[in-house]
Protein backbone atom coordinates (compact mmCIF):
# COMPACT_ATOMS: atom_id res chain seq x y z
CA UNK A 1 0.00 0.00 0.00
CA UNK A 2 2.85 2.38 0.84
CA UNK A 3 4.40 1.92 -2.61
CA UNK A 4 1.06 2.56 -4.31
CA UNK A 5 0.40 5.67 -2.23
CA UNK A 6 3.99 6.91 -2.77
CA UNK A 7 3.58 6.46 -6.55
CA UNK A 8 0.18 8.20 -6.52
CA UNK A 9 -1.48 4.98 -7.73
CA UNK A 10 -3.70 4.93 -4.67
CA UNK A 11 -5.17 7.67 -2.50
CA UNK A 12 -7.70 7.12 0.23
CA UNK A 13 -10.05 9.53 1.94
CA UNK A 14 -8.90 10.19 5.51
CA UNK A 15 -12.23 11.82 6.31
CA UNK A 16 -14.15 8.56 5.86
CA UNK A 17 -13.89 6.54 9.10
CA UNK A 18 -14.37 3.15 7.40
CA UNK A 19 -11.66 3.84 4.84
CA UNK A 20 -9.29 5.11 7.53
CA UNK A 21 -9.87 2.07 9.73
CA UNK A 22 -9.14 -0.31 6.85
CA UNK A 23 -6.19 1.66 5.43
CA UNK A 24 -4.34 1.86 8.73
CA UNK A 25 -5.36 -1.62 9.88
CA UNK A 26 -6.96 -0.25 13.03
CA UNK A 27 -9.62 -2.94 13.18
CA UNK A 28 -7.21 -5.87 13.06
CA UNK A 29 -4.68 -4.14 15.31
CA UNK A 30 -7.33 -3.72 17.99
CA UNK A 31 -8.18 -7.43 17.81
CA UNK A 32 -4.51 -8.44 17.99
CA UNK A 33 -3.93 -6.26 21.06
CA UNK A 34 -6.98 -7.73 22.78
CA UNK A 35 -5.94 -11.33 22.06
CA UNK A 36 -2.37 -10.79 23.21
CA UNK A 37 -3.45 -9.06 26.42
CA UNK A 38 -6.02 -11.73 27.20
CA UNK A 39 -4.26 -14.91 26.21
CA UNK A 40 -0.55 -14.22 25.69
CA UNK A 41 0.61 -11.42 28.02
CA UNK A 42 4.18 -12.77 27.96
CA UNK A 43 4.42 -11.63 24.32
CA UNK A 44 3.57 -8.06 25.34
CA UNK A 45 7.09 -6.57 25.27
CA UNK A 46 7.88 -7.84 21.78
CA UNK A 47 4.36 -7.00 20.65
CA UNK A 48 4.79 -3.39 21.81
CA UNK A 49 8.01 -3.04 19.79
CA UNK A 50 6.27 -4.44 16.74
CA UNK A 51 3.32 -2.09 17.12
CA UNK A 52 5.68 0.88 17.52
CA UNK A 53 7.10 -0.06 14.11
CA UNK A 54 3.55 -0.44 12.78
CA UNK A 55 2.78 3.07 14.06
CA UNK A 56 5.77 4.38 12.07
CA UNK A 57 4.43 2.66 8.94
CA UNK A 58 1.07 4.35 9.52
CA UNK A 59 2.78 7.74 9.93
CA UNK A 60 4.50 7.23 6.58
CA UNK A 61 1.24 6.17 4.98
CA UNK A 62 -0.50 9.25 6.37
CA UNK A 63 2.27 11.59 5.19
CA UNK A 64 2.36 10.07 1.70
CA UNK A 65 -1.43 10.06 1.40
CA UNK A 66 -1.42 13.77 2.22
CA UNK A 67 1.10 14.58 -0.49
CA UNK A 68 4.16 14.97 1.73
CA UNK A 69 7.52 14.00 0.28
CA UNK A 70 9.30 11.23 2.15
CA UNK A 71 12.80 10.11 1.22
CA UNK A 72 12.97 6.61 -0.20
CA UNK A 73 15.62 5.49 2.31
CA UNK A 74 13.31 6.46 5.20
CA UNK A 75 10.50 4.41 3.69
CA UNK A 76 12.83 1.46 3.15
CA UNK A 77 14.35 1.62 6.65
CA UNK A 78 10.95 1.93 8.31
CA UNK A 79 9.56 -0.98 6.33
CA UNK A 80 12.62 -3.16 7.00
CA UNK A 81 12.32 -2.45 10.74
CA UNK A 82 8.64 -3.37 10.62
CA UNK A 83 9.35 -6.65 8.80
CA UNK A 84 12.20 -7.52 11.17
CA UNK A 85 10.02 -7.00 14.23
CA UNK A 86 7.20 -8.99 12.64
CA UNK A 87 9.64 -11.86 12.17
CA UNK A 88 10.85 -11.52 15.79
CA UNK A 89 7.27 -11.57 17.07
CA UNK A 90 6.42 -14.63 14.97
CA UNK A 91 9.56 -16.47 16.10
CA UNK A 92 8.89 -15.70 19.75
CA UNK A 93 5.35 -17.01 19.53
CA UNK A 94 6.43 -20.14 17.63
CA UNK A 95 9.36 -20.92 19.95
CA UNK A 96 7.21 -20.46 23.03
CA UNK A 97 4.03 -22.05 21.69
CA UNK A 98 3.90 -24.77 24.34
CA UNK A 99 4.53 -22.27 27.14
CA UNK A 100 1.89 -19.89 25.81
CA UNK A 101 -0.81 -22.54 25.45
CA UNK A 102 0.35 -24.36 28.60
CA UNK A 103 0.82 -27.63 26.74
CA UNK A 104 3.65 -28.93 28.94
CA UNK A 105 3.09 -31.04 32.00
CA UNK A 106 5.93 -29.26 33.79
CA UNK A 107 6.40 -25.48 33.65
CA UNK A 108 8.80 -24.22 30.98
CA UNK A 109 10.76 -20.99 30.82
CA UNK A 110 9.55 -18.37 28.34
CA UNK A 111 12.37 -17.28 26.01
CA UNK A 112 12.33 -13.80 24.50
CA UNK A 113 13.50 -13.46 20.92
CA UNK A 114 15.65 -10.28 20.56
Amino acid sequence: MIVKVANNELKFDDTDPETTIRAYGLDINKKIVMLIRLYFPKVSTTHQKFFAANREINKLLFALNNGETVEENIIQTTYETYLHLLRVLEEEVIHNKNVLIKANLLPRIYKKSA
